[in-house]
């Protein structure tokens, strides 16, 4: 079984690909754990890279917007894409919430990208857009590590200056592994109700095309180098060595201007370096733990 998350998200950039006359797709996948961020998200805002990197938890980046999600084993993902003309949002989040029904789980949106039962998330999803398709996909906690899924989605200390989408956390819950399976019976049988035409993925038909994306789903420009421009600044903590930055990033890579101050002592930061905990670091000066958050870049691309 393929496990490999950023081949999974070549499957969905492949169903957007189809022209709009393809009829409607479903697709269902699991993956080893990776933490997923929208695509107009900032991954060093989102998560811990440098515990991401320790644990080989992989990152990636979705075609669609929204927030940052945690993906492992247990979590069961499913994938619709359908042609723009016979979109409806509400229709899919219905079908949704119906098989959820069907699996015994009693659940409910709260608002356009969230579904929750007994007040806590079980299920995120987003929405991508291209030429003649619509990709509406989303998540559902069936047996997931949920303490690695709080680990992994804690973000870096300092402030963030950007427009960069930022994710809401919300309290989360698992609905178990044999509900998720009736889940997703359930929900291929109202996904063919609704589509009469529609059809399960199949990554074997769709292979050339998954071969030419996943490697960019892989690199480190896209993982690192798409999220909008931002400004970091940090301040270290009353009672440690006195510590500032100040940040400027764009397409992943430090600014000019970009300054780190040690004891009251400037250090300007190399134009052009990766962002990351090796481009804060100062020789012969104690780099604060704060910045092991952040990885270092070279770790990202070629996964």
């Amino acid at each position: 079984m393929n496990m490999d998350p950023h081949r999974h998200l070549a499957v969905e950039e492949s169903l957007l690909d189809l022209p709009g006359g393809a009829p409607p797709v479903l697709y269902f996948w699991r993956s080893l754990p990776a933490v997923v961020i929208g695509k107009n998200q900032i991954p060093w805002r989102e998560a811990d890279l440098g515990w991401m990197r320790e644990q080989s938890v992989r990152l990636c980046r979705r075609a669609s917007g929204g927030g940052a999600v945690y993906h492992d084993e247990g979590n069961l993902n499913w994938s619709v894409c359908v042609p723009r003309a016979r979109y409806d949002a509400q229709g899919i989040t219905d079908l949704c919430l119906a098989a959820l029904s069907a699996a015994g789980v009693q659940a409910r949106a709260a608002g356009a990208a969230s579904l929750v039962s007994d007040g806590a998330k079980i299920s995120g999803m987003a929405y991508a857009y291209r030429k003649d398709r619509v990709l509406h996909h989303g998540t559902l906690l069936g047996d997931a590590d949920l303490e690695r899924l709080r680990r992994a989605l804690q973000p870096p200390a300092g402030e963030w200056g950007t427009h960069a989408v930022r994710s809401e956390p919300m309290h989360v819950r698992n609905i178990g592994g044999a509900k998720a399976e009736l889940f997703r019976e359930a929900f291929i049988e109202k996904f063919s109700s609704l589509f009469s035409e529609g059809q399960l993925a199949n990554e074997a038909v769709l292979r050339d095309s998954v071969d030419e994306h996943a490697p960019r789903l892989r690199g480190r420009e896209w993982l690192l180098g798409r999220g909008p421009k931002f400004r970091w600044e940090f301040q270290s903590p009353i009672g440690q060595t006195p510590v500032a930055a100040c940040v400027s990033v764009e397409h992943g890579r430090v600014q000019a201007g970009s300054m780190l101050q040690y004891a009251g002592t400037p250090y300007a930061l190399s134009e052009g370096d990766w962002f990351g905990a090796p481009c804060l670091h100062v020789p012969g000066v104690p780099t604060p733990p704060e910045f092991a958050a952040f990885g270092d870049a070279s770790d990202w691309g070629g996964q």
